[in-house]
């Protein structure tokens, strides 16, 4: 019986539909348990037999939601070969299949467009606007499978009905950050760019994950005759290189550099929190106010007896020779001097000259 069904289907006779369901009134209820690769309804809305399509929904209208061994509802199959009456019935049977998206993430809109069926894809969002949001896998909207398959009146009917639903989506970006003027620039279409920028709302310079703007593609876009028109086209209706924005915007920073960036924020606050957790454990050592100036004085003492101490461990015993006078050491600093230079006296055969001067300032209490 379900042969019998399925070659009426194929010829589209309504006489012999009414037969079989005389013979065998549950034979559409079958066709729904039964896992089969397509039903009745699939094949009759495929090859546009209307009348058909109406008497099946009229007796089970759960048919319209049965999809076949590719994920596709009968009304991808009716969007795909454009038959636009169908498409109707289909979606005042159930209209939230419009929804349905088969094994390719694709929507019976999205079929409708790669096709070029445009009255078919201009009744779906006519009668269910919210299948415009609809993405593919690739986060593309139908706006840019028109621009990838060169759909232009297609792009031009949908742009206008998706603009009164919602602005946004002529400036949506799909999984590349892409926009359809990128792509339309990209595959250098010059009818397709024109209409986009007669749009109204449309973002110039709208910037994909690599951070360019629609003008930067062409640049850096193999040379083609076409060029010079698509730029002048660009340039006359303010588009920019990046260089040229002076901005800088979160959104196109590409990915690695985000990750590396909030990477390093995060070691340098882990970084700066082990300092500070590491100096709070230290005591605080306050330094005291004349050790600079001690320094400062008793700096070239300090010197001078290094080179002192560095002949005594040699063994230089004609050192007082050198000097030309006799060695003293320090009591204060440790430091050696010679007795009666000018750079540095002995008094009360105590001190060097600079520990004198800091112990009469007062500061250095020996």
């Amino acid at each position: 019986m379900e042969k019998k069904l399925s070659e009426a289907s194929l010829q589209g006779k309504v006489e012999l539909l009414h037969q079989i369901l005389e013979e065998d009134p549950l034979i559409l209820d079958k066709i729904i348990v039964l896992c089969i690769s397509q039903t009745p309804l699939h094949t009759a809305s495929m090859l546009g037999h209307l009348n058909f399509v109406k008497e099946l929904l009229n007796r089970k209208p759960e048919l319209a939601a049965e999809l076949d061994s590719n994920g596709c509802s009968p009304l991808h199959l009716a969007a795909a070969k454009g038959h636009v009456d169908i498409v109707k019935e289909l979606l005042s049977a159930d209209s939230e299949v419009g929804f349905v998206r088969n094994l390719d993430g694709r929507t019976a809109l999205h079929v409708a467009v790669i096709k070029g069926r445009a009255a078919a894809a201009t009744e779906l969002v006519r009668v269910v606007p919210e299948l415009s949001r609809v993405l593919t896998d690739r986060g593309e909207t139908c706006l840019h499978l028109c621009v990838k398959y060169i759909r232009v009146e297609m792009l031009q009917n949908l742009a206008e009905a998706m603009k009164k639903l919602d602005g946004d989506l002529v400036n949506w970006k799909d999984c590349d950050g892409n926009s359809i003027l990128h792509i339309a620039v990209a595959k250098k279409q010059i009818e397709i760019i024109d209409s986009l920028l007669e749009l109204n709302g449309l973002e110039m310079n709208a910037l994909n994950k690599n951070g360019l703007t629609a003008l930067d593609i062409l640049n850096q876009s193999p040379r083609d005759l076409r060029d010079m028109e698509i730029h002048n086209s660009l340039q006359n209706a303010r588009a920019s290189s990046v260089k040229d924005l002076h901005l800088i915007r979160e959104d196109w920073i590409p990915e690695k550099v985000r990750q590396n960036a909030t990477r390093l924020s995060s070691l340098q606050s882990n970084a700066r929190l082990s300092s500070l957790q590491s100096n709070a454990k230290k005591p605080v050592v306050k330094p005291k106010h004349t050790d600079w100036l001690v320094d400062l004085l008793c700096g070239g003492v300090r010197r001078f007896s290094m080179v002192v101490e560095r002949c005594l461990a040699l063994s230089v015993v004609p050192i007082a020779l050198f000097l030309g006078s006799p060695l003293f050491r320090c009591f204060h600093c440790g430091g050696w001097v010679a007795v009666g230079t000018s750079a540095l006296s002995v008094v009360d055969g105590k001190f060097c000259g600079g520990c004198e001067v800091v112990r009469w300032l007062g500061i250095l209490s020996v």
